[in-house]
């Protein structure tokens, strides 16, 4: 039996995205179960195509826009209709040809946020901010969007899960005050709508809301798109002389009006917003769209959606995107894709301080981390994090160990503790906090092979002090000296710091960024600093000099570096480390 015109030919995945000509139980790209159902392209719904959108009535729920909504075609706003095709409407050029520089970074006034940025916001730029509930996420938007206001910069505030008065009450808390435009509105048609009429004038907020309104009432008056909306959906492009002086003629104030608000992303209105801020992606919408909020389909046109108007008008987006309880990031694989940066923040449940890491970038340094400390007033920056990472008694115990990591395009200095015991049980445990526990396996078997250390027969537990995550190779030498100092119950002494990779032969190899990290080593006092041997043979093939006060010993082997780390030292030298 044929298929009749109205029954559905697509499904689509709510987890993944992926679309299938007909059901499947299971999804064959991400292996979930009863997660795909029936979708209609937005052109095949019933009364697409026709109407003018909300302020004009008509149309499927009040908008009529078919296709994609990537180009802003049908749009009831006419600020997203500001381009006449879909993407970048200037022709092509060559690279020789496009001016230097452009608009320069947006400093935030936070730090911390601007490093992982990679020195502030770029303009036309879109950033996604993940992480688990209560991490901090809204709580960094908020104080970002506070600071930017009071730096002049012209921001928006868009909240789809408070209302005005909740997020009101946030900012109290947060002593955040001043004169920050905030909008309560998950419709992502009203937040365009907010863009195009740029930063609310001084009237009270009843008559700012009507100025939108009434913008749009009078751009629909004029016939600023009622020709461009029917092409659009006939999909006939529109004609420029027929908009001059065909059968949709417009005054000179007309046109002067429709090319103010589509003019060229240079010519900035004094009023146009520079920064929105979206909390969040799940909770905006395209009402047009035949699902929910928080859907894929929902989530991926939301955000091509913004993407499209950042890239157009030169104004940086910055939204939250929640996490799944495995802890990626909700919603299709494509999001991440759509935007130019990524940035993950995470935190413990027992400790007050927050890594803000960068994942994706393209305007900076990928695995960049900023550190935060959350107090009752927010969030507050970490000037130094070693020593947040470092104890009191570092390296003094046995089964202790500094090592000096790099994360990003920062040096830091991070305790590892290890503790050995004889197992009680059949098996030995192997538990590694902050640490990869397959990478700890094999390290183990390293240590046993290549360094005469046998711990088969013991429980090993490592941890990384400070809630922090390590998955650099730089850190195994710091892992096993640990390791071993608690096998052996002997202190590497606190005046000691180490780096470099282990290979499975028990070789040290070298690593990236010695010369930085060295230096962090001895501005926080620490005397001697234990390296690859192919890594003094760099540093010294370059001319670098040791900081003054600072020694650094090298080693070739896993063995070598054991016997300098842990040999017995005399009384002197004991109790200057002390």
């Amino acid at each position: 039996m044929a298929q009749r015109k109205s029954d559905p030919s697509t499904f689509l995945c709510r987890q993944c995205g992926e679309s299938y000509a007909k059901w499947f139980g299971k999804c064959p790209n991400c292996g979930e179960w009863n997660t795909l159902a029936p979708y209609r392209p937005p052109s095949e719904l019933p009364g697409a195509g026709r109407g003018r959108g909300r302020a004009r009535g008509g149309g499927e729920r009040g908008l009529g826009i078919p296709g994609r909504s990537l180009s802003g075609e049908g749009l009831s706003s006419p600020w997203a209709r500001s381009g006449r095709a879909p993407g970048f409407a200037v022709g092509t050029q060559f690279l020789d040809q496009i001016p230097a520089g452009g608009p320069g970074r947006i400093e935030t006034g936070i730090g911390e946020f601007d490093r992982v940025l990679g020195g502030g916001i770029v303009p036309g730029s879109v950033v996604l901010i993940g992480g688990d509930p209560g991490v901090g996420k809204s709580t960094l938007l908020l104080q970002a969007a506070a600071r930017l206001t009071a730096l002049g910069r012209r921001v928006l505030y868009v909240s789809g899960e408070e209302s005005a008065a909740q997020t009101k009450l946030r900012a109290s808390r947060l002593s955040v005050s001043g004169r920050l435009p905030v909008l309560a509105e998950g419709d992502l048609e009203r937040v365009l709508e907010a863009l195009h009429e740029g930063m609310p004038e001084s009237d009270p907020p009843g008559q700012a809301a009507g100025g939108i309104e009434a913008e749009v009432a009078r751009e629909f008056e004029r016939g600023a798109g009622g020709a461009l909306e029917s092409d659009a959906a006939s999909g006939i492009e529109a004609d420029p002389a027929r908009e001059s002086g065909g059968e949709v003629a417009r005054g000179p104030e007309a046109q002067s009006g429709r090319e103010s608000a589509a003019g060229p992303p240079s010519a900035a209105r004094p009023r146009d917003i520079e920064v929105l801020f979206v909390d969040s992606i799940q909770s905006a919408y395209l009402p047009h769209l035949p699902s929910a909020p928080g859907s894929v389909l929902q989530v991926r046109e939301g955000a091509l959606v913004l993407t499209q108007a950042a890239k157009r008008h030169d104004i940086a987006v910055l939204m939250i995107g929640h996490v799944t309880k495995d802890g990626g990031l909700a919603g299709p694989r494509t999001l991440e894709h759509i935007v130019d940066a990524v940035l993950m923040m995470d935190g413990e449940q027992y400790h007050a301080h927050r890594l803000l890491r960068s994942v994706k970038n393209r305007f900076g340094s990928v695995h960049e981390i900023g550190v935060f400390d959350m107090r009752d007033d927010g969030l507050h920056e970490v000037s130094n994090p070693s020593e947040l990472f470092l104890g009191d008694g570092a390296g003094r115990a046995s089964g202790s160990a500094v090592v000096a990591a790099i994360e990003g395009t920062r040096s830091l200095l991070i305790e590892i503790q290890a503790l050995v015991h004889p197992t009680r049980y059949g098996i030995p445990q192997r538990i590694a906090t902050g640490f990869d526990a397959r990478r700890l396996a094999i390290l183990l078997a390293v240590l046993v092979k290549r360094g005469g250390i046998d711990v088969t027969a013991s429980d090993v537990f490592v941890n990384v002090v400070g809630g922090l995550r390590l998955d650099e190779p730089g850190v195994d030498l710091g892992v096993l000296l640990a390791i071993a100092a608690s096998a052996l119950d002997r202190p590497t002494g606190g005046d000691l710091a180490a780096f470099g990779e282990i290979g499975l032969g028990g070789e040290l190899r070298r690593v990236s960024e010695p010369g930085r990290r060295i230096a962090e080593a001895a501005r926080l006092g620490f005397k001697r600093v234990l390296v690859p041997a192919a890594t003094e043979r760099e540093l010294a093939a370059r001319g670098w000099r040791a900081p003054e006060g600072c020694r650094v010993t090298a080693a070739a082997t896993l063995g070598e570096a054991l016997r300098a780390a842990l040999a017995p030292r005399e009384k002197g030298q004991e109790g200057a480390a002390e």
